[in-house]
Parts: structure tokens; C-alpha cells; sequence
């Protein structure tokens, strides 16, 4: 018979929580603090929703390398990309040409890097030191695969 399987639609691994996300370069880290920081995740199975939240991104020490938020809840599975609607970015500087940025979540890690869209070139990657002021904020929601 061709049906639905009652058995098989029962979520058997789901879970709710929270995580701290941070801001930091991909080559020297640097040292930041915040108004606020904040990390939430729903997961379903391999499938990771996230819910980042950092404000007032104070710097300390000048970080070197690309711009990466690290601290993701779980590990992510080679090969892919961070599904959202878009990071909000406030007081971070971009190349004129950008028509939007996005999020990409390294192999097998719990860090992610930003990329700019531009029209008519290839993408480029958005730096650690674009953070343009002590009261920038950076707001992401989205999805990725967590490795198995």
C-alpha cells in the first residue's frame, strides 16, 4: 500500500536552544565586546535554523582576515552554503558595486563568512575590518545542514 507511514513522520530528533555567536577575523580573531549577544537555534534532524543577534560591536583589538561570526551550535557538513534571506549589516562599510551580501558557512565548522554580491563580477569577500564603528550591529537568520 502507498501511504504515509504514521511511524515515519514522528520527530524523533528535535531540539531548542541557545548558543554565543561572536564576531571575529578569519586570519587573527581580534577581540570584541557588545551591547548585546545573543544565539538561538531550532533543530530538526541534520537541519540547523539560527537566530543571531550582535549589537554594539566594540572593538578591543582590530581582528585581521575576513569577516566571520563564529560560535555556530553545530558543526556544519562539508560543502555548502548558509541558506537566508539576507544579514542585516549596520555601520559596516561595502564596495560600492554590492548589490547584497551573504552568509557561507565554511566546511565542516562552526563559523561563518560574508560574501558581496555585485553585479557583474564575481563575488567578494567582506573583510573583518568593514565594521565601520563601535555601534555596528549584524542581525542573521537562517539554515544549514549540520555534518552527520
Amino acid at each position: 500500500t502507498v501511504g504515509p507511514n504514521p511511524a515515519s513522520s514522528v520527530l524523533d530528533d528535535y531540539e531548542e536552544g541557545t548558543f554565543t555567536p561572536f564576531y571575529e577575523g578569519s586570519t587573527t580573531a581580534g577581540t570584541y565586546t557588545y551591547g548585546s549577544q545573543d544565539g538561538h537555534y531550532t533543530k530538526i534532524g541534520r537541519i540547523v535554523t539560527v537566530r543571531i543577534s550582535l549589537v554594539n560591536i566594540n572593538t578591543s583589538s582590530v581582528g585581521a582576515g575576513l569577516a566571520q561570526v563564529g560560535g555556530l551550535p553545530f558543526t556544519s557538513q562539508s560543502n555548502q552554503s548558509f541558506e537566508t534571506p539576507g544579514p542585516r549589516f549596520d555601520q559596516f562599510n561595502f564596495s560600492g558595486s554590492a548589490v547584497y551580501v551573504v552568509g557561507a558557512i565554511n566546511n565542516n565548522s562552526t563559523n561563518m563568512n560574508f560574501y558581496e554580491v555585485r553585479s557583474g563580477s564575481g563575488d567578494v569577500a567582506l573583510t573583518v575590518t568593514a565594521k565601520a564603528s563601535d555601534t555596528a550591529d549584524l542581525f542573521i537568520i537562517g539554515t544549514y545542514f549540520a555534518a552527520a
